[in-house]
């Protein structure tokens, strides 16, 4: 190899290494428009380590979510069940790390309805984007309801999550229905946190979500 080809090789690299970067932000921005209509919750607000869940809920009444941080960040709700179907819906997202997971879990007086999916990031600028709809009836005179939605990344520190649950109690008897976060649509399409659980470079890190 000559000198001159040496010189320009070595040159294009930090080109290289820019185009892959732009690449992947595009893929993160795609994924972000897709799977956050004005209706849905997001949790966090921002994506931590790559990771982001967007919900609604459906047939319960909800108060004010109890937000912790951590190396799983979590979103506690509790409130009444109102009748009709107990659903929740949305889209989660991955773009960091080795791959990711979720279980999605809903349960009304132990009737119960779940579904799951796992991603392996296959290179620079793959990212994940899965919609769910999950769902139960609710029996009238039902006593208790929950459901769970949780998003786990894997990555060279180890693994890092994001988890959305809530719990209910007492069903009203008439047909009503309740709701938090709007419609999202059953076929919906749709990255860290300061502090010491985020994990640093490609593999996690990023700025503190803030919630919406």
């Amino acid at each position: 190899m000559s000198t001159l080809e040496y010189s320009i090789r070595w040159r294009t690299r930090p080109i290289k290494a820019i185009r892959a970067g732009l690449v992947a932000l595009v893929v993160v921005i795609a994924l972000l428009w897709q799977a956050a209509p004005a209706s849905a919750e997001s949790f966090p607000g921002e994506p931590f380590n790559g990771l982001q869940v967007f919900y609604s809920v459906s047939g319960a009444s909800l108060g004010s979510p109890v937000d912790e941080p951590g190396f799983t960040w979590q979103r506690t709700l509790t409130g009444t069940l109102q009748g009709g179907r107990l659903e929740v819906s949305g889209n989660v997202i991955a773009s960091w790390g080795y791959g990711a997971g979720v279980q999605v879990d809903v349960s009304v007086d132990g009737q119960s309805d779940t579904f799951g999916a796992s991603w392996t990031k296959e290179g620079e600028g793959d990212a994940w984007s899965q919609p769910f709809t999950v769902g139960v009836d609710i029996p009238d005179g039902a006593q208790s309801g929950s459901f769970s939605v949780s998003l786990t990344g894997d990555y060279n520190a180890g693994s890092r999550g994001v988890v959305v649950q809530g719990t209910f109690t007492g069903a009203g008897a008439g047909e009503g229905t309740g709701s938090a976060g709007g419609d999202f649509p059953a076929d919906g399409s749709s990255g860290g946190a300061d502090g010491d659980s985020a994990v640093s470079g490609e593999d996690g890190g990023g700025a503190s979500p803030g919630g919406r």
